[in-house]
C-alpha cells in the first residue's frame, strides 16, 4: 500500500493508527476519531517524524503530514518533549513481544529449531548476545526434561516453549533501564530526550531474535506466496476502487469512506481496515474469481 501511495503520503502502520484513533474512528456523530485523551495519543506516537508527500523525502517510519502537525502544535503548546514515558513502555513490549512470542510460534509450528536459531545468532556476530542465549536454552532444555509431569516428547516441547519464552521475557524486562540515546536513535524516532528506557545490555538479543524469526519464517515459500497473493488482492481492490467508470463516487466503499476530496487516501484506509478473509471475499466478488490466485 506503501508504493499504491508513494507520491501522495505513502502508508505506513504506525501512522495509520495515529490516523485511525483521530479520524477514521468515529463514535459521535460531532467529531471525528475516539477523542482519547492527548496522555493516550501520544503514548502511541513512536516516531515523531514528518511524513512528506514525496517518497523521495519520507524517513522510513514517520506520521503523516497532517497528523504531524496537529500533534507538533500541541507539544509545543504545552512544552511536552515526544516520546513520552508510556511510549518508551509501549515501544519495549512490543519489542519484547516480538522477540519471544513470535519465536514460540514459529517453534510450535516447526517453522524452525532451537538449534537453527542458535547457529543464525553465532552467525550474526554478537558473542553476548549468543552467550546468553545459549545460556537460556541450555536451562530450558535441563528444566524441561526433569519435569515429571509429562512423558512425551509433545509435552516436553512444550514445556521448553514456553518456559523459553518465559525465561526470554524476564532477563529482556530485568534488563530495561535508562540509558543514552545515541543520535542514530534519536534521528530514527524524533525523540526529544537524552535518555530515555531501554535494553542496558542485550538491545542485540531482542534485535537478533526479532530479526531471525522473521528471516525464517520469511524464508517458507508458504509465507512467500501468502504475501504474493495479498499483493494481487490488494493491487487489484485498490485500482478497481479507483477506477471512477467502475466505481463511480465510490459507490463501492462504505458512506464513511466515500471522501473525493482525498480519494486515493480513502481507498487505502478502507482496504488496510480489511481483515484477510474479507479482503480475499472482495476479490473474489468483484474479480468472479474461483481460479487460483496467479502471482507471477
Amino acid at each position: 500500500m506503501n508504493s499504491l501511495l508513494k507520491n501522495n503520503g505513502g502508508f505506513e502502520g504506525n501512522a495509520q493508527v495515529i490516523r485511525i484513533i483521530n479520524k477514521l474512528e468515529k463514535k459521535h456523530p460531532l467529531f471525528p476519531g475516539l477523542d482519547l485523551t492527548l496522555r493516550s495519543q501520544l503514548s502511541l506516537v513512536k516516531y515523531y517524524k514528518r511524513g512528506y508527500k514525496y517518497q523521495k523525502l519520507r524517513p522510513k517510519k514517520y506520521l503523516y503530514n497532517d497528523d504531524f502537525t496537529q500533534i507538533s502544535t500541541i507539544l509545543k503548546k504545552l512544552n511536552i518533549r515526544p516520546r513520552t514515558i508510556d511510549v518508551q513502555i509501549m515501544d519495549l513490549s512490543d519489542e519484547i513481544a516480538y522477540a519471544a512470542h513470535d519465536l514460540e510460534d514459529a517453534l510450535r509450528e516447526k517453522i524452525i529449531t532451537i538449534d537453527e536459531i542458535l547457529y543464525e545468532f553465532k552467525k550474526w556476530n554478537d558473542q553476548k548476545s549468543y552467550i546468553e542465549l545459549e545460556k537460556i536454552v541450555k536451562e530450558t532444555e535441563e528444566f524441561a526434561f526433569k519435569s515429571k509431569k509429562y512423558d512425551s516428547s509433545e509435552e516436553y516441547n512444550f514445556i521448553f516453549r514456553k518456559t523459553l519464552t518465559s525465561r526470554i521475557v524476564n532477563t529482556l524486562i530485568n534488563d530495561i533501564g535508562l540509558i543514552n540515546l545515541s543520535s542514530k536513535n534519536k534521528e530514527k524516532t524524533g525523540s526529544g530526550h537524552t535518555k530515555e528506557l531501554g535494553f542496558k545490555k542485550f538491545e542485540k538479543l531482542s534485535e537478533g531474535l526479532k530479526k531471525i524469526t522473521f528471516k525464517c519464517i520469511s524464508n517458507i515459500d508458504e509465507v512467500y506466496i501468502y504475501e504474493k497473493k495479498g499483493e494481487v488482492i490488494i493491487k487489484s481492490l485498490f485500482e478497481l476502487y479507483s477506477d471512477s467508470s467502475k466505481n463511480k463516487d465510490l459507490k463501492l466503499l462504505p458512506p464513511e469512506f466515500r471522501n473525493l476530496k482525498s480519494k486515493e487516501r480513502s481507498i487505502v484506509d478502507y482496504i488496510s481496515g480489511m481483515m484477510d478473509n474479507f479482503a480475499f471475499d472482495q476479490y473474489q466478488k468483484y474479480f468472479n474469481s474461483t481460479e487460483k490466485i496467479k502471482i507471477f
